[in-house]
């Protein structure tokens, strides 16, 4: 091992160095420039870095309060850095230039970083910013191009609160005290031929961020192309999955062009060549060239103009273009002289006929159409339905028909609702109604589908099922007894009419329903009375006395107790449970009782009790003792100074806490809150007051 060198750094610190650990002990402020520590003051005697360079770690004792401006200048070695809790601030350029630095704790006590505090730490891909930071200088991180990820203890708006804006590139946890399970992927989807991949990654303080993966294909050989004179040559590369085609070309020379030769004559005005084409690809040129031919004036005889050609007369042409030199005036075409028309094909009663006529000089003829012949019918009849005349039909041999002599139609003939010749429904027949029986706040409802064409529905109640009377009627297809007795079965059928003719015309009996009357279900609400579930209702009319049910699942339901009131505090319930609750309107009838339906369900959560605090100190700090709370999952402790305004402290599952952090010769007060998280309004009122002096 290294022989430990050792000195001191402040007026109260000494700092020692073996194996490449520097460690600083006492209590006081850190004095600026520490290089100069260990390469002597005087530069030009003591080269720069004699221990220096050796530094890897600082191990930085409780005490130190202050680090001085450009304390770790340029200490090229120092990998890790553990800011410790004393320490308030960290100066200006306390790590400039500190290359291989990778990661940074900061204690919880430091509230200002200062100007290129971390400047040019190439190294650095992390940093731990406690929320009692509440500001940092604007160069503070400047050129950390490795940095990703920046934890801080506090929320956001705190976080905006301190001014610094990290580049885009680095991700700020809100928060979070631990980059543990911040590289967990949690969604991976594999790239393919079409389409990019993904990868998911969460954060244990509940941030997230994605990685997209590029698109990928697995090119395999397919074959190898000779270069050609206008390509050079390649391997043909293939998708195996998706059969996308890729060339990789060789560094090989090009081949020679496949003339194919072709002569063009020379014309009148244009001279002739050999074409030379490449039969590969199309690449051309010319040689061989001849002059234009000119033209060749030939003599040409009148001619006739005929019925349809136009003739010319005498003089001299070009013989290979056709160019008129001279002469050559045309004449006009005669047109055609035609005779008189005459039928080739004779009409009939569907069809047209044609005739034709022709010219007298060319024979070229002309055809036009001649209309059709008159019909001769024969006659059928048919005879009238009940919805349908009857009438007669004119029929054409050729398929041409007419209708006529209509007679009216028969009409029907209903029975029973049903025309006894072709079955149609009688319109002004009533169908029986269908009827359904529910109840509504105890009392019968009756209800029954839409009968077509019934304007009135006549409603006929017994209560013994065998001797009934009309009791009401409504247009409607549903109705309330409101005047019932509770305990006593109705039984109910429906007729359903419509006027015919200023009369009533009736359906049938509906199918019958009966129902037993009970009261109306209690309408519940619930409340808390001293931290314990308090249930309410209105009276139910007719009721005199209300039974009430609870469960702790919300499914299964016990009988709890009952009363004659209309609320009742559940006083037996335990601390910080869950309950469900349900009511019972009771009618006594004859001596019996008649239960309505049940309310519907209500649920509370009671609240927890208080913690009864206790203050010592334990190695000066002050310690915080208390109970357990039934139901609590954690407990929040919050501190003062001045015994007012207070602030959160900690969050623990424990029943006790020692404030390490706690300034020593200063007075602390604390309470304590238990937290149920399964429901936030169960929480505890704040415990009793209890306030220390810390000792060291």
């Amino acid at each position: 091992a290294d022989t430990a060198k050792s000195g001191t750094c402040g007026d109260n610190l000494t700092w020692t160095l073996q194996d490449g650990v520097l460690n600083i002990s006492g209590t006081g402020d850190m004095e600026d420039y520490l290089w100069r520590k260990f390469c002597g003051k005087d530069l030009t005697t003591a080269p720069w870095g004699v221990y220096y360079d050796t530094i890897k770690s600082v191990v930085i004792e409780a005490g130190v309060t202050t680090i001085g401006e450009d304390a770790f200048e340029s200490c090229s070695s120092l990998e890790s850095m553990t800011i410790p809790d004393s320490v308030t601030s960290i100066m200006d350029g306390t790590f400039y230039e500190c290359s291989s630095l990778a990661s940074v704790t900061i204690g919880n006590s430091v509230t200002s970083i200062g100007n290129w505090a971390f400047y040019n730490c190439s190294s650095l891909e992390s940093v731990t910013i406690p929320d009692s930071v509440t500001s940092i200088e604007e160069y503070a991180f400047y050129n950390c191009w490795k940095l990703e990820d920046a934890l801080f203890g506090g929320t956001k708006e705190e976080w905006e609160a301190t001014g610094y804006t990290f580049p885009y590139y680095v991700r700020v946890h809100y928060s979070c005290k631990s980059l543990d399970g911040h590289y967990v992927p949690v969604v991976v989807r594999e790239p393919n031929c079409q389409s990019t991949g993904l990868i998911k990654y969460n954060c244990s303080c509940g941030n997230a961020y994605y990685e997209t993966l590029p698109e990928s294909h697995d090119y395999v050989f397919s074959k190898t192309v000779a270069p050609t004179c206008s390509e050079h040559g390649y391997d043909l590369l293939k998708c195996s999955k998706c059969g996308a085609e890729k060339k990789e070309y060789h560094d090989d020379e090009l081949l020679q062009h496949s003339y194919v030769v072709s002569a063009v004559e020379p014309s009148c005005l244009e001279g002739g060549y050999k074409l030379h084409k490449c039969s590969v690809c199309e690449y051309s040129y010319k040689d061989e060239l001849v002059q234009p031919l000119g033209h060749s004036e030939t003599n040409a005889e009148a001619k006739a103009p005929t019925c349809t050609e136009a003739g010319h007369t005498a003089g001299t042409y070009c013989s290979r273009c056709g160019k008129i030199m001279s002469g050559m005036a045309e004449i006009a075409a005669l047109d055609h002289d035609f005779g008189e028309w005459k039928q080739t094909k004779a009409p009939t009663c569907t069809e047209k006929g044609t005739e034709t006529r022709t010219c007298t000089r060319c024979n070229a003829f002309e055809i036009r159409d001649v209309a059709p012949t008159d019909h001769h019918y024969t006659a059928a009849v048919t005879a009238p339905t009940c919805t349908e005349k009857g009438y007669t039909t004119h029929t054409c041999a050729c398929g041409d028909s007419y209708v006529d002599s209509y007679t009216n139609a028969l009409g029907h003939s209903y029975k029973n609702g049903a025309c006894t010749r072709c079955g149609a429904k009688n319109p002004n027949y009533v169908a029986a109604p269908v009827l359904k029986i529910t109840t509504s706040a105890g009392k019968p409802k009756l209800t029954c589908n839409k009968v077509d064409g019934a304007e009135k529905y006549y409603i006929y109640r017994s209560t013994d099922g065998k001797n009934y009377k009309q009791y009401t009627s409504t247009t409607k297809t549903s109705y309330t007894n409101t005047s019932t007795t509770i305990g006593t079965t109705y039984y109910y059928k429906v007729k359903a009419a419509k006027v015919v003719n200023g009369k009533n015309v009736y359906s049938v009996y509906s199918n019958v329903k009966s129902v037993k009357c009970v009261p109306a279900a209690p309408v519940v609400s619930i409340s808390r009375s001293n931290g314990k579930p308090k249930l309410t209702w209105k009276a139910v009319t007719g009721a005199s006395k209300y039974y009430i049910y609870r469960s702790t699942d919300g499914t299964s339901f016990s009988y709890l107790t009952n009363t004659s009131k209309t609320s009742y505090t559940n006083t037996g319930a335990a601390s910080g449970k869950k309950y469900y609750y349900k009511v019972k309107a009771v009618a006594v009838v004859n001596k019996k009782n008649v239960f309505s339906a049940y309310s519907a369900a209500k649920n509370m959560m009671t609240t927890i009790a208080t913690p009864s605090v206790s203050i010592t100190t334990a190695n000066g700090k002050p310690k915080l003792t208390w109970n357990a709370v039934t139901g609590a999952d954690k407990y929040y402790v919050y501190r003062s100074t001045d015994g007012k305004t207070y602030k959160q402290l900690s969050t623990t599952t424990k029943t006790s806490l020692t404030n390490t952090g706690a300034k020593k010769n200063t007075k602390y007060y604390y309470k304590v809150k238990a937290v149920c998280t399964t429901n936030t309004n169960a929480n505890s009122t704040f415990s009793n007051i209890v306030s220390i002096k810390a000792t060291k």
